[in-house]
């Protein structure tokens, strides 16, 4: 379930995947557009929520969501969030991405073709594009 705080109808929104490290750049993207964007940001993880309240801390207007993008569902509910919760949608920042640490299985994903059917991490702007 998102977690919110109240802002202006005014300002435009900022979907912003991959923003679960407080280092990363996700949270750097969502710093730097909190000055003049309602936030929903999403990570793989529940430590999103800590990035939405450090956030909102900072008077930044923002809403988490634990997704996982390779999960078309996800995508989809991530995206119809921000509309639901803010009426709208204008940037997109994908920044969800995925590493493998060790030795990966001669057959792993990373070899398999990246396409819009859910095994892509961008699957929010194949979402976004088709509402």
């Amino acid at each position: 379930m998102p977690h919110h705080t109240q802002a202006s109808n005014t300002m435009p929104v900022a979907l912003i995947t991959g923003a679960g490290s407080q280092t990363g750049i996700g949270m750097a993207c969502a710093r730097r557009l909190g000055a003049t964007h309602r936030l929903l940001i999403t990570s793989t993880s529940d430590r999103i929520h800590r990035r939405a309240q450090e956030l909102n801390s900072r008077g930044i207007h923002t809403v988490s969501v634990t997704a996982d993008l390779t999960d078309p569902r996800h995508a989809t509910e991530m995206v119809a969030n921000a509309i639901d919760l803010f009426g709208r949608l204008d940037v997109l920042v994908n920044n969800a991405g995925m590493a493998a640490v060790g030795e990966t299985a001669e057959s792993s994903p990373w070899q398999e073709p990246r396409t819009p059917n859910g095994t892509d991490p961008s699957l929010a702007t194949w979402t976004q594009h088709s509402i």
